[in-house]
């Protein structure tokens, strides 16, 4: 774009935003995507194996103090707490993770131990909230610790529902180890009988059988509407995020569509016949986290090009339901991109850069006979344009006279609660009216010769920057005298102060340019929802690290000549037309019956429970 005059975490309270477009539902994508995030974000901060058993031991002594009788010291108690609290939690984490695993679910030690030292704590708050009824009602501590340990297997099997496996009766042994561990500890020393016996036999199931009925109630949604169920869909996705396990992607296949995946390609040879750079846009949405499916879609395929020194792949238009569910037909679609490079035509020549539009630019720059355009619309934020927007942006730019022409979003300005750009909206229009008005001018500013210089940082940030593996790429390009620079950040999307200091830091180094993000969600494995360029990493070190790249490719300018191509690959599956739609409908109605139905649950469990201590006659 023309040099600029002037000119995070996702807030659920005020989704707001964009002129132009409908972008409902892309910000209750993105709200729910929030949710989820802090949901696991607990079970990923899960403190390491040692530290939860340290914290059983010294919490279940401290519990202790709450069995004291007059016929026991406080040492004694403190004792007693640690016996019949402590190492009961200490071997149901030690021995949870392998009786899962044999029975086919997915838990992990540290989260096994994570589990056990919240039911010592829910066993503890029994105890502490059991003292008034001790007091007025001569109630025993040996029923309150019964309560507690009862209690926690509703706690037990909800983690394991949403970790380990949504299949009840395989989680049930697992469900019920603590208290099993615990339950002889408490009748040796609180003698129980008869009584005590069929409270013991009845109880697990006043507490799990309405917590099952409601967890199904739950699942309804996701299962109706994909076939899947929601602690499967969580579980592969907190794997892969703590383990980096691909099992998600088969998952992912059980609701995914085919589409034929198109893509273009931009190439630049050196005069010696060596490829100096390729443009490759994919409409495909790099997406949906980590490593799954088409997550880092720019180094999966930057890394698969051959014989190119610098590959450049940008967004183009594509919204989530673009996602690629398989890493396999991102590899096909690499293979492909290779197949159009070695049948690509080369020619001299192309065009000066050329913005068009106010409020909402395109920049088109012919190589050859056709044109890259280039979207934008910073500082105002925006998310993704779907496919058919940059379509008819494309097809502008040929009524106007290009041979071909490939269109990228430079999705470079968020903030939170932005939406998607879709066809017949004020803003869409604007797009594909300057896309055919630029392309109209730079036609005209053509010129015999284009020289491309290149440059590339890796290692001046990380993931843990938010910023992918592939860094920040520049393509300097030089027509008529003018100099023009398209950068790259592999990141989500930016925030607008990073556009606007990159402007500031190249002022007297190029003409114009462009920032452009890749939208690579691999970061969102360290984001979660939001996490833009710039925000966790410094916007001004950013403009930095881009000024020297800039001045890195301005140094390596040399005559190339230009190509353009377009392939497109068969039976390629992605999350499917209005399925983020809908997958979010689904996740927004589960999250919206959540807090009922935990209190339906909690109401139904204790009524039950106080009516069995009833009727056995303990009350």
């Amino acid at each position: 774009m023309d040099r600029p005059r002037r000119n995070p975490l996702l807030a659920l309270a005020r989704l707001h935003l964009h002129a132009g477009g409908d972008h409902d539902a892309e910000s209750s994508i993105q709200a729910s995507l929030e949710k989820s995030a802090r949901l696991s974000k607990v079970v990923f901060d899960a403190p390491p194996a040692p530290y939860a058993y340290a914290y059983i031991v010294i919490a279940s002594a401290l519990f202790g103090l709450f069995l004291y009788e007059t016929t026991a010291g406080v040492l004694d108690s403190i004792v007693a707490g640690v016996v019949i609290i402590g190492l009961p939690g200490v071997l149901a984490g030690v021995l949870s993770a392998p009786l899962a695993q044999g029975l086919g679910g997915t838990l992990y030690y540290r989260r096994s131990s994570f589990l056990a030292a919240v039911c010592v704590t829910l066993i503890g708050a029994t105890l502490v909230v059991a003292v008034p009824f001790r007091v007025l009602l001569d109630f025993p501590p040996g029923y309150a610790l019964l309560f507690g340990y009862m209690m926690i297997t509703s706690t037990r099997h909800a983690f394991l529902f949403a970790t380990s496996d949504n299949r009840h009766l395989r989680s049930l042994p697992v469900t019920l180890l603590q208290t099993a561990i615990g339950l002889p500890f408490i009748a040796l020393q609180y003698s129980f009988g008869s009584r005590e016996l069929l409270l013991t036999l009845l109880l697990p199931w006043v507490f799990l059988v309405p917590l099952i009925f409601f967890l199904e109630v739950f699942d309804a949604p996701l299962k109706k509407n994909f076939k899947v169920s929601a602690s499967e869909m969580f579980r592969y996705y907190l794997d892969h995020i703590s383990t980096g396990r691909m099992e998600g992607e088969p998952l992912l296949k059980r609701f995914a569509e085919p589409i034929t995946a198109k893509f273009g390609v931009a190439a630049f040879r050196r005069r010696d016949g060596t490829l100096k750079a390729a443009v490759v846009v994919p409409a495909l949405h790099p997406g949906p986290i980590g490593q799954l499916g088409g997550s880092d879609l720019p180094g999966k395929i930057a890394g698969s090009v051959r014989d190119v020194e610098l590959v450049m792949v940008p967004h183009g238009s594509a919204t989530h339901d673009f996602n690629p569910v398989s890493t396999d037909d991102v590899e096909r679609l690499a293979r492909e991109v290779n197949r159009v490079i070695d049948r690509l035509e080369f020619a001299e020549g192309g065009s000066m850069a050329v913005t068009k539009g106010g409020r909402i630019r395109v920049t088109s720059q012919v190589f050859g006979a056709s044109a890259l355009l280039t979207y934008t619309s910073w500082p105002e934020a925006i998310d993704d344009v779907e496919y058919g927007v940059g379509l008819a942006a494309e097809m502008a730019a040929r009524e106007a006279g290009a041979k071909h022409a490939m269109f990228v979003d430079c999705h470079n300005s968020l903030t939170p609660g932005a939406g998607a750009v879709f066809l017949c909206t004020p803003r869409s229009d604007a797009i594909i009216q300057a896309a055919g008005d630029a392309t109209r001018e730079a036609l005209d500013r053509q010129v015999e010769t284009v020289r491309v210089g290149i440059a590339q940082d890796k290692t001046s940030f990380t993931k843990r920057d938010l910023i992918g593996e592939q860094g920040v790429q520049v393509i300097a390009v030089e027509a008529g005298g003018q100099r023009h620079a398209y950068i790259l950040w592999d990141g989500n999307n930016a925030v607008p102060e990073v556009t606007r200091l990159i402007g500031k830091a190249l002022d007297g180094v190029v003409d114009s340019f462009q920032v452009m993000t890749t939208d690579n969600h691999s970061v969102n494995a360290v984001a979660g929802s939001y996490g833009p360029v710039g925000h966790v990493a410094s916007p001004s070190r950013i403009a930095d690290v881009t000024r020297l790249a800039v001045e890195q490719a301005v140094s390596d300018l040399e005559p190339v000549q230009c190509a353009f191509g377009r392939g497109e690959l068969e039976d390629f599956y992605v999350f499917g037309h209005q399925k983020t739609v809908q997958l979010t409908a689904s996740i927004n109605v589960m999250t919206s019956i959540a807090l009922q139905l935990t209190l339906a649950a909690f109401l139904v469990q204790g009524l039950a429970a106080a009516l069995l201590f009833y009727l056995v006659g303990l009350v």
